[in-house]
């Protein structure tokens, strides 16, 4: 609508891509939000990463506001992701990189490690299984079909020839 503050919409839900929010990550800082609701937030994960600017951006734009992050991806069996999202929500709850790596990364006893884990994060972090909800949410029933397929000759020599010329 060229505005020149878009956030500046009090009484109101502003919703936005996160392309966008990157790029007005400073208008977004000017804002006393109540609350920020990040979803899709496993795309915040790699915050600590030198490389992840997107993510900086929009971390840094909303330090010090209280956040619900929301994601159905699981983690990729990575402390390090678990370690990008909490801080997002709060940047103190495990210290810098070097303190979370010495504490949960070098841990030795990965039973005593994992305790230590679940009681930092009892506090603020909820994982719900669909099993958990089920009787709220109507999920569509999955049913996969598999369908066999037999290349014919030209097919199986143009995916050979394709095959050959990218590797």
């Amino acid at each position: 609508e060229g505005r020149e503050q878009p956030f500046a919409r009090y009484e109101c839900i502003v919703t936005c891509s996160y392309q966008f929010a990157a790029m007005k990550a400073e208008d977004i800082r000017r804002v006393s939000w109540d609350l920020v609701v990040i979803d899709e937030a496993h795309r915040l994960r790699n915050v600590y990463k030198p490389g992840s600017k997107q993510a900086k951006l929009i971390s840094e734009a909303v330090a010090g506001v209280p956040k619900l992050l929301l994601t159905a991806t699981p983690l990729q069996n990575s402390l390090l992701e678990l370690y990008g999202l909490v801080s997002v929500i709060d940047d103190h709850v495990f210290g810098d990189i070097e303190s979370f790596r010495e504490q949960f990364l070098r841990a030795n006893d990965e039973e005593e490690r994992n305790a230590l884990l679940r009681d930092r994060l009892r506090a603020f972090c909820i994982r719900t299984l669909r099993k958990q909800v089920v009787e709220y949410i109507p999920f569509t029933k999955r049913i996969p079909i598999t369908q066999d397929f037999v290349p014919s000759d030209d097919e199986q020599r143009l995916y050979d020839l394709v095959s050959t010329y990218l590797q």
